[in-house]
């Protein structure tokens, strides 16, 4: 008995260690996005400190992982399928075009699953709650917010549109992680049963900040979630939140549409999404091309080849082959079909399966973090479809929040 209560003991102090370097593993990736804003990308990126940060964040949150706690860790709900997801990754190198892509690929779902894993344990010993997550979002949307602002007074963002000080992203290079970032910190907004002015204002800030990085597949989900929330608060028998919800989201969508049509930067907005009007001649940003080249791929494949892939690499030698260019499909389905079949379709269609049913399991428990984990839900699906590289390191705020709220259901599974 003492010695089960000193593990404990033991435990929760390593847990205590693992907030830590878990907030800083979540705040890293948009620091060092921000010190692009600086001109110091080169820099960045020739000494690839994202990955090295990531590499080290994942070894310490492997160590800070409570030792008592194993069996939470395997009992997880997305334990095994990303397992076997990472698992069939690894067999694949023996036929991938480029065997380093395939080992980076398999530390990055790898690191996203530790992610999940460290938040899932802390949640359930209570070591973190949605207060602890809220100043996390707080912070890395003031970090991206700082950084558009940045930018566009110093005219500095890279931009193909009409005004160059218009912020993309707020970021000199690789502009996409802005939209990734917001689009994994915004569950975190809806972490309570009821929001508050303060949660409203932040809804509406990320939602201004995805219009400004012209990103529209982030902007997209962030305003699906918002629909699906207004929808479920529909589903409440007070009528004065009913109508609280719906003028409050009004609000918010009058103040967007201001933003995006009646001022200057309407222009280069507005320019975007006529690009998804593909009966005008739109290609999606080549979405239309890369989803042809690739469906045409995927016609030319044998049957052997369809169950187990080509590997990693061999997409992006069809594009260049057929596009000009080494680049994906921008639909993880089409990414993951090609790059590792079916089998590998199949583990991938299971994670999102099992991050469907966290949210289920929750809401029928009539939770309050049941919406979050729907959010998440939404999230990964529309991300997944419209732009790819939901399994990239930006999206561990996502994953993070995902094994909070899986803490909690596993709390009260225990509880019944």
């Amino acid at each position: 008995m003492i010695r089960a209560v000193s593990n404990i003991t033991f435990s929760i102090k390593y847990s205590k260690i693992a907030v830590y370097v878990l907030s800083i593993a979540f705040c890293i990736g948009p620091l060092i996005s921000l010190l692009q804003s600086f001109s110091l990308n080169r820099i960045i990126y020739e000494l690839s400190i994202g990955q090295a940060t990531n590499a080290l964040f994942c070894l310490l949150l492997i160590v800070t992982i409570p030792l008592t706690t194993n069996t939470l860790s395997i009992k997880a709900n997305l334990f095994i399928p990303i397992i076997c997801f990472i698992y069939w990754i690894s067999i694949t190198i023996f036929y991938s075009i480029s065997s380093t892509d395939t080992i980076v690929y398999c530390f990055r779902v790898f690191y996203l699953l530790m992610i999940y894993l460290t938040t899932r344990i802390l949640s359930y010993l209570n070591l973190i709650d949605e207060a602890w997550f809220f100043r996390i979002g707080k912070i890395l949307l003031a970090i991206i917010i700082i950084s558009q602002i940045y930018v566009y007074y110093s005219g500095g963002a890279r931009t193909n549109l009409l005004d160059p000080r218009i912020a993309i992203a707020g970021t000199t290079f690789q502009t996409s992680r802005w939209g990734a970032y917001l689009v994994s910190i915004f569950p975190i907004f809806f972490l309570k049963k009821k929001l508050d002015g303060v949660d409203y204002f932040f809804i509406f800030l990320a939602l201004i900040s995805s219009i400004f990085t012209f990103r529209r597949s982030a902007t997209i989900s962030l305003l699906f979630v918002m629909a699906f929330y207004a929808l479920q608060r529909n589903n409440l028998k007070i009528i004065k939140s009913k109508i609280k919800t719906i003028f409050i989201f009004i609000i918010i969508f009058i103040g967007a549409y201001y933003i995006t049509v009646k001022t200057p930067f309407a222009d280069g907005f507005l320019l975007k999404l006529s690009d998804l009007n593909l009966g005008s001649g739109g290609t999606g940003s080549g979405r239309a091309i890369f989803w042809r080249i690739t469906l045409y791929h995927l016609n030319e494949m044998s049957v052997i080849r369809l169950l187990i892939g080509d590997g990693v690499g061999a997409l992006a030698k069809e594009m260049i082959t057929n596009y000009g260019g080494a680049i994906g499909a921008h639909n993880d389905w089409l990414d993951i079909l090609i790059s590792f079949g079916f089998i590998g379709l199949t583990f991938f269609s299971w994670i999102f399966l099992q991050i469907c049913l966290i949210a289920f399991s929750l809401y029928q428990k009539k939770d309050m973090f049941s919406f979050a984990s729907l959010a998440i839900s939404i999230s990964f699906l529309v991300i997944s479809i419209t732009t790819g590289g939901i399994l990239e390191p930006t999206f561990a705020c996502l994953f993070g929040v995902l094994g909070f709220c899986a803490g909690k259901e596993l709390q009260y599974s225990d509880k019944c």
